[in-house]
């Protein structure tokens, strides 16, 4: 139990602050915004929160799961049955995610580069 809130309380910042970046005024997150780039849902204009929000739960989903299986690991050694089917369906969830069909790496979000200023 302790091992999930701690696995949860590393995850769960990082999820704010990518969906605070793309879905506020800027609709990037920092390394988006250096890059140029801004995120546009599929009709072209913002993403929208909820579906921002969405997209980074299932896109942190994996990596929640990988810090499931870490922190049991330090802090539940005995656990090896949860740190196993963690750490599976971390590796396993991105290549059933890009499996489904329709699927492309940026299904339901569009990053394209924002005019440059003065142009």
């Amino acid at each position: 139990m302790v091992a999930d809130v701690v696995a949860l309380l590393t995850v769960l910042p990082i999820r704010a602050f990518l969906t605070a970046g793309e879905a506020g005024r800027h609709a990037a997150g920092w390394g988006e915004r250096r890059a140029g780039l801004r995120v546009v849902g599929p009709d072209g204009g913002p993403p929208g929160f909820g579906r921002v929000a969405v997209r980074n739960a299932v896109e942190l989903l994996p990596w929640q799961f990988a810090h499931v299986a870490v922190a049991r690991a330090i802090l539940d050694p005995e656990d090896v049955g949860t740190m196993a089917v963690t750490y599976t369906l971390s590796l396993l969830i991105p290549r059933a995610a890009s499996s489904w069909p329709g699927a492309t790496p940026s299904t339901g979000r569009r990053t394209i580069a924002s005019p440059a200023p003065g142009s």
